[in-house]
C-alpha cells in the first residue's frame, strides 16, 4: 500500500478473512487462501500499473491471486474499498473454483458484480435504459462489450452482466 495509507491498509487487513470467507461460503467451497493485495490512492495508478482503462478502480490477476484496488476512484472520489475488494476477489475465487476453466468474461464480471451486494442506482439506471431503449444484449453482444468489440458502453455491459447472474444466483436454491 501506499505509505499514505497505512490505516486504512491496516483496517481493510483486519476485515479480509472475513470477506474471503464470505466470498468462499457463497460458492460452497473452500479455496487456496493466498492472495497479494495491493492498495494505492487513485485509480489513474491502477490504471497505469495495469495498462487498464482509466476508469478502472481495481484489477485482479485471478491465475495469480494479485488484486490491486484503488482508494479513490477516477473522477476522485472516495470508492468503498470492501465492495471493491470483494469484487476483485470474486474474480480470483471464481477462476480457483473452476480449475481456471475458460468463463465468459460476462459471467466473470457478473459474478464479481453480484458480490458487491450494494444497491447502485446508476447501473440500475443503465440497465433500465438499456432494456427499455436498445433492447438487451443476446450474449455474444454482452460478451464482446467487454472487449470494446460493440457499441454496448462498459456500465450497460457490466449492469446486464450483474442482472443475469443474479437472476441465475437467485432462481433456484
Amino acid at each position: 500500500y501506499e505509505p499514505s495509507l497505512h490505516n486504512e491498509a491496516m483496517e481493510l487487513a483486519q476485515r479480509i478473512p472475513v470477506l474471503w470467507s464470505g466470498v468462499e461460503q457463497t460458492l460452497s467451497t473452500d479455496l487456496d487462501d493466498r492472495l497479494q493485495i495491493t492498495i494505492l490512492n487513485n485509480a489513474g495508478r491502477v490504471a497505469e500499473a495495469t495498462d487498464m482503462p482509466h476508469w478502472v478502480a481495481g484489477v485482479a490477476h485471478p491465475s495469480t491471486g494479485e488484486i490491486m484496488i484503488a482508494r479513490h476512484g477516477p473522477q476522485g472520489a472516495p470508492t468503498n474499498l470492501d465492495a471493491l475488494l470483494k469484487h476483485e476477489m470474486a474474480h480470483v475465487a471464481l477462476e480457483r473454483a473452476t480449475a481456471g476453466a475458460d468463463v465468459p468474461r460476462w459471467f466473470h464480471e457478473g459474478i464479481a458484480e453480484s458480490f458487491e451486494e450494494n444497491v447502485d442506482i446508476a447501473r440500475a439506471q443503465t440497465l433500465a435504459g438499456l432494456v427499455f431503449g436498445r433492447g438487451v444484449p443476446d450474449l455474444d453482444s454482452l460478451e464482446a462489450s467487454f472487449h470494446g468489440e460493440d457499441g454496448i458502453d462498459a456500465g450497460a455491459a457490466y449492469a446486464a452482466a450483474r442482472d443475469l447472474v443474479n437472476f441465475l444466483r437467485y432462481r433456484d436454491g
